[in-house]
């Protein structure tokens, strides 16, 4: 199935341009956990060893930082054979993410605006995250739009996968 997968991707992409894949699992009411704010197994196994299959061609993985308090996610790829992981890419505005969240094990990359606090980033950088402040839009959240954050922050990943759709679409 990797090898399908991996054939259309490259087939759909001639030019190689960035490739940006939206994953995400949801309940047959359309929500994407059964109960706000917690965490919640609703894909089958099938849909789990795709989603690694997934992440096993990819170079990034972007979430939001309520996933990471939400779920503690590894965003790692669990195929046999250990193929390789996608560096995780965190969009956290404040810099909210619990410095005992598991993704810090794995040096991400945080996106975050001025408004974020300086200690934390500190922190966070000694922990291995590399932190890049980005403007922020009206709202307060990072400006995706303004800023070419799939060029300008990934630093060389050329494929996305987003599992939990959220804020960030």
């Amino acid at each position: 199935m990797r090898d399908l997968i991996e054939s259309f991707l490259i087939n759909c992409n001639p030019t190689n341009d960035p490739t940006i894949i939206l994953s995400w699992a949801q309940s047959i009411d359309g929500f994407l956990s059964l109960k706000e704010g917690q965490a919640s197994a609703i894909s089958c196994p099938e849909t789990l060893v795709l989603t690694h299959i997934i992440r096993s061609l990819c170079q990034g993985i972007l979430v939001g930082i309520n996933t990471i308090i939400t779920d503690d996610p590894i965003l790692t790829c669990r195929l046999e054979g250990n193929p390789s992981s996608p560096i995780p890419v965190i969009l956290d505005s404040t810099l909210r993410i619990p410095l005992n969240s598991r993704i810090l094990e794995r040096s991400p990359i945080i996106c975050t605006t001025k408004k974020a606090d300086p200690i934390a980033k500190d922190l966070l950088e000694k922990r291995g995250a590399q932190i890049e402040v980005i403007d922020e839009n009206s709202t307060g959240s990072i400006d995706l739009h303004r800023y070419d954050i799939f060029y300008g922050l990934i630093l060389g990943c050329c494929r996305y996968l987003n599992p939990n759709m959220g804020l960030i679409i």
